[in-house]
């Protein structure tokens, strides 16, 4: 025995992975005493409005039921990542005024989608005035592309979301063997936890 039972390790997932893989499920099932010592993080529940639309929308042309939670997991994601590169190649290759883009001209193209003074908010998708949000790139303007899976307000050096935009609460394997929010959620203004911890 490595541990004693004074001082045991507590083990930190994410529920991505702890959904896709089962891993965290299967050894709070095998090792009950462990249940207690796993923590996790998860964005917190709840759809923007673009996200609603998007969840409807998808929902009606594939006649699916997906879900909000599959939806900020995967197709989310990858349906903004799909609009932010063809407005990126679109902006870089009006501001270059190069046929043939690389990977510098749609950075270039990326930061003019972050925003500024006299940006307009386009969202992504079809019927957001995607003809008019060309005009404005191509007229040297910039625009405030937001998408379904998150604001898309990445940092223009580091290519990543600040984690002030992002919301975060913790989870944790319930006795049921489900994961769920335990009522605490991280602030990121002041770098603290805050709510009172229950894992049923």
């Amino acid at each position: 025995q490595l541990w004693s039972a004074a001082v045991r390790p507590f083990w930190l997932f994410s529920r991505v992975y702890a959904a896709e893989s089962g891993f965290v499920t299967f050894a709070a099932n095998a090792y009950p005493a462990m249940r207690t010592r796993m923590r996790g993080v998860d964005l917190e529940d709840g759809l923007s409005p673009a996200a609603a639309e998007f969840l409807q929308r998808y929902n009606a042309r594939f006649s699916t039921t997906l879900e909000a939670t599959s939806l900020t997991r995967h197709t989310a994601y990858a349906y903004d990542a799909a609009y932010l590169l063809a407005y990126a190649n679109y902006a870089g290759r009006a501001l270059t005024h190069r046929e043939n883009i690389t990977g510098r001209e749609t950075r270039l193209g990326a930061l003019r989608l972050l925003g500024g003074a006299g940006s307009r908010p386009f969202g992504v998708g079809p019927g957001t005035a995607i003809a008019e949000a060309f005009e404005r790139l191509r007229a040297g303007g910039t625009i405030d592309l937001g998408g379904v899976g998150n604001n898309l307000n990445f940092d223009g050096k580091q290519g990543v979301i600040p984690l002030s935009e992002t919301a975060l609460r913790e989870v944790c394997v319930s006795s049921a063997q489900r994961m769920i929010a335990t009522g605490r959620r991280y602030i990121s203004a002041t770098h603290a936890w805050s709510g009172d911890y229950s894992c049923p």
